[in-house]
């Protein structure tokens, strides 16, 4: 059975739920990296590295799926061009994305690169007024290949890239130098037996300036119960 039909029929069947703490964000690397990305906004080559892990405080069986939910915000009511990032609208489509890569030293693999990890990135369809929220998703293939993560172990869930195209030039989107913050507000890990482990701790970092702070903010309007219940899924 497929890894998406496995979590599909666990689902189905009443998937135990298990909270946790121990999520983590960092420039660069995992563990070693900086809370403050610095960018001189001068090329459009390269790109920046958010990594997310975790931390178990208790072991976690054979995990197969890994999603995050993530925020980034500013402390005007209006998002910068440069980051518009997600939608072929956006002033740099295709700019932020998901990878899988092995982890620095001070962090373990979460998934085995012969297990076939599968990514992908969704802008959440809450607006917000001063940022955008986004889940990006790591999906083991085989799900045979799932590794335990053991307790006071860091791991390396997964890098969020930020792509400097469009930066400079004809045709560069605004706002680079801007201040932001990046949060992780929670993370679902799901295992091969079923479970989902609901990680939270919010962790922030921060871009180009450290002392920003800031949450995202949803506009007012009247909504379904149902649409209330996806803010905090």
């Amino acid at each position: 059975m497929g890894v998406l039909a496995m979590l599909a029929v666990a689902w189905l069947g009443g998937a135990k739920d298990t909270l946790a703490q121990g999520l983590g964000l960092t420039w660069d690397e995992c563990g070693a990296g900086v809370s403050n990305k610095t960018f001189a906004c001068d090329t459009n080559v390269g790109a920046e590295t958010i990594v997310v892990s975790f931390t178990p405080t208790f072991d976690v069986p054979k995990v197969v799926q890994a999603q995050v939910r993530m925020n980034v915000c500013f402390q005007g009511l209006t998002m910068p061009d440069w980051w518009r990032v997600l939608g072929s609208g956006s002033c740099r489509p295709g700019a932020l994305s998901v990878r899988v890569e092995a982890p620095g030293l001070d962090c373990a693999p979460a998934w085995d690169p012969a297990g076939g990890a599968s990514v992908k990135i969704i802008q959440r369809g809450v607006t917000v007024l001063n940022g955008f929220e986004f889940v990006p998703f790591v999906t083991l293939e085989d799900s045979s290949r799932a590794l335990d993560m053991v307790v006071g172990q860091p791991y390396e869930l997964m890098r969020v890239i930020l792509d400097n195209s469009r930066t400079v030039g004809a045709g560069a989107c605004g706002g680079c130098s801007i201040g932001a913050s990046v949060a992780a507000y929670v993370a679902w890990l799901y295992t091969i037996d079923g479970q989902i482990i609901n990680v939270g701790s919010a962790p922030s970092i921060t871009w180009q300036v450290a002392t920003t702070s800031c949450r995202a903010i949803t506009p007012a309007r009247r909504a379904t119960w149902g649409a209330v219940k996806t803010l905090y899924r």
